[in-house]
């Protein structure tokens, strides 16, 4: 399933955090956003998935609008997104993180 968004936009009390955040995610990538704190990573998936409305933009998961669905509708379709935070398993490689996320094993645990 091929996930796009296009012009994504979020402002919080005046200050645009997210502004025309566009992108195209391929069946089976994986990707991520790097940057410094403060630059609206977190916002822009919370938007994708759905935890947060966008104030402009829409979604898309092969070519069908989901911008209106709740974020537990996207994730019934395979939309979500692997937060950073202290779960982090220390015996995990980084990329075997988001297979712990969509249900797997660690290696030797």
């Amino acid at each position: 399933m091929a996930l796009e968004a296009k012009g994504l936009c979020k402002s919080f009390s005046g200050r645009k955090v997210v502004d025309s955040l566009s992108l195209s995610v391929a069946p089976g990538q994986v990707i991520g956003l790097l940057g410094p704190n403060g630059a609206g990573k977190t916002t822009s998936f919370h938007m994708i998935i759905g935890f947060l409305a966008a104030d402009a933009g829409d979604v898309f998961l092969d070519g069908r609008a989901i911008s209106r669905l709740p974020f537990y509708r996207r994730g019934r379709l395979g939309v979500g997104y692997l937060p950073h935070g202290p779960w982090v398993v220390a015996r995990a490689r980084v990329q075997e993180h988001p297979q712990l996320v969509l249900g797997g094993t660690v290696p030797g645990g």
